[in-house]
C-alpha cells in the first residue's frame, strides 16, 4: 500500500500530518504527500485533515482536532464528528472503576492546569477573564460552512442568525454570551454583526478571552450548542450543556448532555446533578480519552502500523 498523506503548512495540523508521513516511511511504506493525485488507486491509503470533499478508491483516514482535549487528535476510517466510526457513544450503564476514575482525573487535571503549548485559543491555564456577568449561559457560534454544521444539525439551524434567534426565544433566566468562533475573527468578523434579540445578551469577540478562560470562571451556568466541541470543554469545568445537533455523543438513550431547550431551566441543572447522569458523563469522558491520539502516538511505529493494517482489511468495493 502507498500512504498518501495530505500536505499542510506547519502548525498543529501540518506537524501532525508530517509526523504521520515520517512514521509511515520509517515503517517501510511508500509515502506520497498528495492524496488527490492517487485518489483513483485502490492500493493507496489517503490520510487527510477533515476530508469533507475527499473521494478516493482506496481507504481513507480522516483526521480532526481531538475531543478531550481538542489540541490532540482523532482518526477515523469513516469520517469526522458524527460520521466517525466511534460515533455514537453508547453507555453500557456501568460506572467507572476506581482505577479508571483515577486515570480520568489525571487526564482532566492535565487539561486544566497544563494545557497545550503555543495554542492560545485552547489554553486552559491562562487567567480567568474578569468582565463577565455574575451568571450567564454560554453559546458558541459556529462557522456556517463547517462540516459539522453542513451535515449534522437541523436545516433550520444552519444559519447562525436563526440559531441565535431560537436560543433567545427560549428566554434563559441568565444573560447569554454568544462567543465568536476563532475562525470568524480571522475572516472578517461577520459574527460580530449578528443581531441580538435581548438587551441583556452580548456577542463576545474571540480576542476577549478563550473558551476555557470563560468556563473556568465559575459564572457559567450552562452551555447551549449545536455540536460544538465547547460542550466537551465544559465537561472539564463541570458545566452542564445542551446539544441540538449530532456529534460523537449518544443519539438516543442515556446521554451526558440534554438534547433540547427546557421550558423550565431547572431541568438542565437537575439533569446534570443526577447520580446516574454523572456516571454516564464520566464514562463518556473516559471513552473520549481512550480513543484520543496524542502527537507522540503518531510517532509510535507499532500504533501507526496497527492502524494502517486495520484499514487495509476493510471492504471498499
Amino acid at each position: 500500500m502507498i500512504i498518501a498523506v495530505e500536505l499542510r503548512r506547519s502548525g498543529i495540523v501540518g506537524d501532525f500530518l508530517k509526523a504521520f508521513a515520517q512514521t509511515a516511511s520509517r515503517l517501510g511504506y511508500e509515502v506520497s504527500r498528495n492524496p488527490k493525485a492517487l485518489a483513483s488507486r485502490k492500493d493507496a491509503i489517503s490520510v487527510v485533515w477533515n476530508g469533507r470533499n475527499h473521494r478516493s478508491a482506496g481507504p481513507t483516514l480522516y483526521c480532526e482536532h481531538g475531543w478531550l482535549p481538542r489540541w490532540e487528535y482523532q482518526i477515523s476510517h469513516q469520517g469526522i464528528n458524527a460520521d466517525s466510526n466511534f460515533a455514537p457513544f453508547q453507555w453500557d450503564g456501568k460506572p467507572l472503576t476506581q482505577l479508571q476514575k483515577e486515570k480520568l482525573k489525571q487526564h482532566t487535571d492535565k487539561i486544566r492546569y497544563i494545557g497545550p503549548e503555543n495554542r492560545e485559543s485552547m489554553q486552559t491555564n491562562l487567567d480567568t477573564v474578569r468582565d463577565l456577568p455574575d451568571n450567564f449561559i454560554l453559546v458558541p457560534i459556529q462557522m456556517q460552512l463547517d462540516t459539522n454544521i453542513q451535515r449534522h444539525v437541523p436545516p433550520r439551524f444552519q444559519h447562525m442568525q436563526a440559531f441565535l434567534d431560537y436560543v433567545s426565544q427560549s428566554s434563559p433566566p441568565y444573560p447569554i454570551i454568544f462567543k465568536q468562533h476563532p475562525s470568524d475573527s480571522r475572516r472578517g468578523n461577520q459574527q460580530l454583526r449578528l443581531r441580538l434579540r435581548r438587551k441583556q445578551d452580548m456577542i463576545r469577540p474571540h480576542n476577549a478571552g478563550n473558551i476555557h478562560q470563560i468556563l473556568k470562571s465559575g459564572c457559567c451556568k450552562g452551555i447551549i450548542a449545536l455540536n460544538s466541541n465547547v460542550v466537551h470543554d465544559g465537561l472539564v469545568w463541570d458545566v452542564p450543556a445542551i446539544v441540538l445537533g449530532k456529534n460523537i455523543w449518544p443519539r438516543s438513550g442515556k446521554s451526558p448532555f440534554l438534547n433540547h431547550l427546557p421550558q423550565d431551566w431547572e431541568e438542565l441543572f437537575n439533569f446534570f446533578a443526577k447520580s446516574e447522569n454523572q456516571m454516564c458523563r464520566e464514562a463518556y469522558m473516559y471513552f473520549l480519552m481512550e480513543i484520543q491520539w496524542k502527537f507522540e502516538d503518531i510517532q509510535d511505529d507499532k500504533k501507526v502500523d496497527t492502524l494502517l493494517k486495520s484499514v487495509t482489511n476493510l471492504d471498499y468495493s
